[in-house]
């Protein structure tokens, strides 16, 4: 319920959804995937399982079968290769960035370490773009982790946007989990910041 709260309230302010996709979920929420493909969502490759991350003890023949299978399988579900890589929990080995890119991906929202896109690379001649991610905002690490309060966490979300759009050039990166933001306690607050 909380994840068609959250797409009903995206809707209200015309955001068209970016989604990090886990290849396990692709199966197992058909009527998910249909509303967000109903929406036009912007597709993430995403691993396969919150539990099962990139580490640095995966060879680099176990990295790359990972990476292709995330996003062989969100292809598949959506009809269309996705360009952007979204690591579980940020997780990579020093080889990540440069097997996205021979897996074809043009982006990664793995690197939190700016407000501005930067390219890595190149990588046998193919750049990565970071689309940087902000855990400042991020509902998980801000209310689940951190014990943030929802207003709270709305006031920073609108704060962070004004200053980032007045300064221009930065990317405003809202992570959202429909099981935190869209329930019914918190998603109000979540259409307190999008109004602002």
């Amino acid at each position: 319920v909380g994840i068609f709260r959250g797409l009903d309230g995206l809707d209200r302010f015309g955001v068209t959804p970016s989604v990090a996709l886990g290849s396990a979920v692709v199966g197992c929420y058909p009527e998910l995937l249909d509303e967000l493909l109903q929406r036009d969502a912007c597709f993430m490759a995403h691993g396969s399982h919150a539990t099962r991350r990139i580490t640095s003890r995966m060879s680099e023949a176990e990295e790359r079968a990972f990476i292709t299978a995330a996003r062989d399988a969100v292809a598949a579900a959506t009809g269309e290769t996705p360009s952007g890589w979204c690591g579980q929990d940020f997780n990579q080995s020093a080889d990540t960035p440069a097997l996205l890119a021979a897996a074809g991906f043009g982006y990664t929202t793995d690197w939190p370490n700016d407000d501005r896109p930067y390219l890595l690379g190149p990588y046998d001649g193919r750049a990565l773009l970071t689309l940087p991610p902000q855990p400042e905002w991020n509902d998980l690490e801000c209310m689940w982790l951190r014990h943030v309060s929802p207003p709270v966490w709305a006031d920073g979300i609108a704060e962070a946007f004004a200053f980032l759009h007045a300064e221009g050039g930065g990317v405003f990166n809202l992570t959202l989990h429909p099981w935190i933001a869209g329930q019914a306690h918190r998603i109000r607050y979540l259409r307190d910041a999008l109004s602002r």
